[in-house]
């Protein structure tokens, strides 16, 4: 049953990046998003909707990528990132605080949408669900 809803949402996430217009998501260079989990591009998808509708571009700048805190706050051996599971988005041009609070809403159980200085960072962890 899993499995199926799994599958589901993969199809629905990949319906929905390919319907976002190809300027509505820009991947800076050298950021590596392969290997990411779906949720990932879910989330990117579900970005990309929000930063058009208030007429700015996203840029995904981090990815499986970079430098990222080890070890993290709470005890978390590593950061998503590398397993994956999280992503950066420039929050450049843009209300970030009120798009903090809609992608919360947006994205739902499971993810968290944390405000930095210079970007917006979304992870998803299956026990948050």
């Amino acid at each position: 049953m899993y499995r199926r809803s799994f599958v589901a949402g993969l199809a629905a996430t990949l319906v929905a990046l390919q319907a976002l217009p190809a300027q509505a998501v820009t991947v800076k260079p050298g950021v590596v998003l392969d290997g990411c989990a779906p949720e990932v591009f879910h989330a990117i998808a579900v970005a990309g909707r929000l930063w058009r509708a208030y007429g700015a571009q996203l840029v995904v700048t981090s990815g499986r990528d970079g430098t990222h805190c080890r070890p993290c706050p709470g005890g978390q051996a590593e950061s998503l990132h590398y397993r994956g599971y999280a992503v950066d988005l420039r929050r450049w041009g843009v209300d970030a605080p009120r798009l903090v609070q809609e992608l919360r809403t947006q994205l739902g159980r499971g993810y968290q949408v944390i405000l930095e200085p210079t970007h917006l960072h979304v992870e998803y962890e299956a026990t948050n669900v």
